[in-house]
């Protein structure tokens, strides 16, 4: 019984012919061929982001466009320049539409094992992004040739063009593979970088205006105003208007960063369950819920009583 142990140091194929003595006789020879391989995680699609894909795990085929495009010379790697950011973009940079402060967006991206090796990945958001965008799935295993999709989702608190860069960390793929978090004492054997581009945009929905006074009333009176609600979005929005006491504004905001989430409101009418709200007997509106469409406006009255 021969044994024989094979240790490729570089990412390439091997093979050699050994001959073997017996006796001092006859010569017997063998042929050693070995597949040296390092793991090896790239993003897949138009300009390496997936634009409406539909990505089959195991499938290692590129696209006939991307083929066609290799053909005619086209450098995968020279991005293109867009104005929002006003530099050169490679195939690592994921862009959001502008998105409504306290809503979401979501976008998907592929990334591919390249290798014929298992490995694990694992993707570092910093602490401070936890709120505002998130990778799911953040860690995983890929298979040789596997495809995974990324969804990517975007959450601004602020009205501003947000920046951020992510880095993924590739390990081995040893062990059991149903686990995705890496082995313990697991060197990182690849890093890969994404940039993700997204505009916070004004609130989704606005009041004109702003503030409604109905200055002093009468007892027993009543008075009316016209406030608009305009949808500044770019889909139809349901609506539904709640009124709160000034008191109790500061307390729906509970992660206190400034912004009402839906959730936030949620709770806050669980809390209040069936008790009588003096606020809602004052304050009445003729169309306390509906639809707006995208980019336009609808009018309510306020009645104060």
């Amino acid at each position: 019984l021969l044994s024989f142990r094979f240790r490729p140091k570089e990412a390439t194929r091997y093979r050699t012919t050994i001959d073997t003595v017996f006796n001092g006789g006859a010569v017997f020879s063998t042929t050693l061929v070995g597949l040296g391989a390092a793991p090896e995680l790239s993003f897949v699609g138009e300009h390496g982001i997936a634009r409406d894909a539909v990505v089959v795990a195991g499938s290692g085929a590129s696209s006939p466009r991307r083929r066609r495009r290799r053909r005619q010379g086209f450098d995968e790697t020279s991005g293109e320049v867009n104005d929002l950011v006003g530099e050169v973009l490679t195939q690592t940079t994921v862009f959001f539409k502008p998105t409504c402060i306290g809503i979401s967006s979501r976008r998907a991206c592929f990334v591919r094992n390249a290798s014929r090796l298992p490995l694990r990945f694992l993707w570092r958001v910093p602490s401070y992004l936890d709120d505002v965008l998130d990778v799911s799935p953040r860690m995983a295993v890929l298979k040789g040739g596997e495809v995974a999709e990324l969804t990517l989702k975007f959450s601004p608190r602020k009205e501003k063009l947000h920046r951020f860069k992510l880095q993924c960390d590739v390990f081995c793929g040893g062990g059991n593979l149903s686990n995705p978090r890496p082995l313990p004492g697991s060197p990182i054997l690849q890093s890969i970088n994404l940039t993700v581009v997204g505009e916070g945009a004004p609130g989704a929905v606005q009041f004109i205006p702003s503030k409604v006074d109905f200055q002093t009333l009468l007892l027993g009176t009543k008075a009316s105003r016209v406030l608009a609600m305009k949808n500044n979005s770019d889909c139809n929005i349901k609506y539904q208007l709640q009124v709160v006491d000034m008191n109790n504004v500061a307390a729906l905001d509970s992660d206190h960063d400034g912004v009402v989430e839906a959730d936030e409101m949620h709770r806050y009418i669980e809390a209040k369950g069936s008790e009588d709200n003096a606020a809602e007997q004052v304050i009445k509106f003729s169309d306390p819920s509906g639809i707006i469409p995208a980019r336009s406006k609808r009018e309510t009255i306020v009645t104060f009583s």
